[in-house]
């Protein structure tokens, strides 16, 4: 099996030695970690009182950089740092050493000099190498590379959390405070600033388990290492992709009454997918603002699959407009369900809760069953400011929201109200949508690469797409065939095309044959 380079750039505190490590044992590769390197010349710079005022004596550590020795070593704990033949590792990992590491490495004297002993370890291919510019200086030909990321706020948990069960006396706020800054200083060095590679792949770790993360770049990993020698590339569109059947519903009902007369209006674009709404629009479809209402008096109007509010109907009603009504009909029952816990609950003081997207069509709809009385969340940290833990609640969903985080929002208000306040969740999400999740991430997980094509503007799109780029880190949210215009990677055999309940499959079969005409013109290289 051939051997390849894989790089891992990303911000301090992410996990990419973490990963880097295990990767690296995984596929039987030598391991470098370039940040242990800055941090063992920091280490020595202290050591040798080579800072003036807090700040680096650039002149004189630039003079005797050749009286450090970096090498590693292998321990029973794993791989440890040598400066000069002892071993630093739980040193270069203390708080006083990643408060001073940023300045050394901004030090060119000091990056060529590592860079070269770098650039030497992976000429015979075979080695995993994480830092911060392996992907772009170190190792730019490297066939595998990864950029590792996670909000400021879980890095410095993570480090306070390691540091802390090492017995260091450590605050998160000030683990908090040097993340920060050493993401600022990182990025804008004047010297090989932290940036991410054209070609890496970007991976987010800040709601990924360390499992999750392993197994994501352990499979893009044997897929590059594969390759791809017969030259073939499989090119499938996940049958499960489509419109839903309440989409389906609604432009059947357009295209008919747009056969029988026209013009048709409808209340807002009738789908969340600009290239279905452009097709609509040239059969005679044309998409209106509430605001316009009034001025199609006596007029016909469709109302989209989303649903309207009451007081939607009424002002079509007084104005005399002929209402097309599309509303899905899970959308339908879900209205008057709210509808119904509001009336039956509104002198108990009881708190009707959606858990939505503020703005979304849907969630209007939703909300003016109460009079506009409902609360919307659309997260934890908003329940918190919003919900009074005093009052019973109701908890509803949007239909497309993610159900794991719908349960998550209703596991958390059960802790959260006060002891015998009554508290109900109701499971109203669309299985449509929720039972797309684990086909989706089958059909992703079997691909090399993935493509999810869907309105910029689509919820469902939105869930649907990290599900897919959960499964598989080389999948790409596209909003239209024309965004894909490179060559796949040479290591490519299959490419897998899906997308949201409001993605047309002319639409999906589009980027297929996009991919095509692609791939004849010829391979990246």
């Amino acid at each position: 099996m051939r051997k390849i380079n894989i790089a891992l750039d990303g911000h301090s505190s992410c996990g990419k030695s973490t990963i880097a490590k295990a990767l690296a044992k995984r596929l039987q590769y030598t391991y470098v970690d370039t940040g242990a390197m800055y941090r063992g010349v920091t280490l020595w710079t202290l050591r040798e009182g080579l800072w003036i005022e807090g700040e680096p004596n650039k002149s004189e550590i630039a003079r005797r950089l050749g009286e450090v020795n970096i090498s590693f070593g292998q321990t029973e704990s794993g791989q440890h740092l040598l400066l000069n033949g002892e071993d630093v590792e739980r040193e270069i990992r203390g708080l006083e050493v990643s408060n001073h590491v940023s300045p050394i490495s901004t030090i060119p004297e000091v990056r060529k000099y590592l860079v070269a002993q770098q650039q030497a370890w992976v000429a015979a291919k075979g080695v995993v190498m994480d830092g911060r510019d392996v992907g772009t200086v170190v190792m730019p030909d490297a066939e595998l590379k990864f950029f590792v990321t996670a909000s400021p706020e879980v890095r410095a948990k993570r480090r306070f959390e390691e540091l802390t069960a090492k017995g260091d006396n450590v605050s998160y706020e000030d683990i908090l405070t040097n993340v920060t800054e050493r993401d600022r200083i990182d990025s804008t060095r004047a010297v090989d600033p932290l940036r991410q590679a054209e070609d890496a792949i970007l991976l987010d770790n800040s709601l990924l388990s360390r499992e999750e993360q392993q197994r994501l770049v352990e499979e893009v990993a044997e897929r590059v290492i594969r390759g791809n020698d017969s030259g073939v590339l499989l090119v499938e569109i996940d049958s499960a992709s489509g419109f839903c059947f309440g989409v389906i519903t609604a432009i059947s009902k357009a295209e008919s009454e747009l056969k029988e007369s026209q013009p048709l209006h409808s209340l807002g674009d009738i789908v969340h997918n600009g290239d279905e709404v452009k097709r609509l629009k040239q059969r005679g479809l044309h998409s209106i603002t509430y605001e316009r209402l009034p001025e199609l008096k006596g007029k016909r109007v469709l109302f989209r699959a989303h649903g309207e509010a009451p007081k939607v109907y009424a002002e079509a009603e007084r104005l005399g407009i002929e209402v097309v009504d599309a509303t899905c009909p899970v959308v339908l029952a879900l209205q008057k369900r709210i509808r119904r816990k509001y009336e039956n609950t509104r002198g108990n003081g009881t708190q009707i809760v959606i858990y939505g997207k503020h703005g979304h069509a849907e969630v209007n709809g939703l909300v003016g069953q109460t009079n506009g009385e409902a609360i919307v969340v659309q997260s934890i940290e908003e329940a918190k400011r919003l919900i009074d833990p005093q009052r019973p609640v109701a908890l509803f969903s949007q239909t497309t929201m993610d159900m794991d985080s719908f349960a998550q929002l209703g596991d958390f208000l059960k802790e959260y109200v006060a002891k015998g306040v009554e508290i109900e969740t109701f499971d109203t999400i669309c299985r449509q949508v929720s039972n797309r999740v684990p086909e989706i991430t089958e059909f992703s997980r079997r691909m090399d690469w993935v493509y999810f094509i869907a309105g910029a503007h689509s919820s469902n799109g939105k869930v649907l797409y990290n599900t897919a780029q959960k499964a598989n880190l080389n999948s790409y949210f596209v909003s239209s065939p024309d965004e894909i215009t490179k060559p796949l990677p040479s290591w490519v055999r299959s490419v897998g095309v899906c997308g949201a309940t409001s993605t047309p499959m002319w639409q999906m079969e589009a980027v297929k044959q996009r991919i095509e005409e692609i791939a004849k013109g010829g391979k990246a290289k």
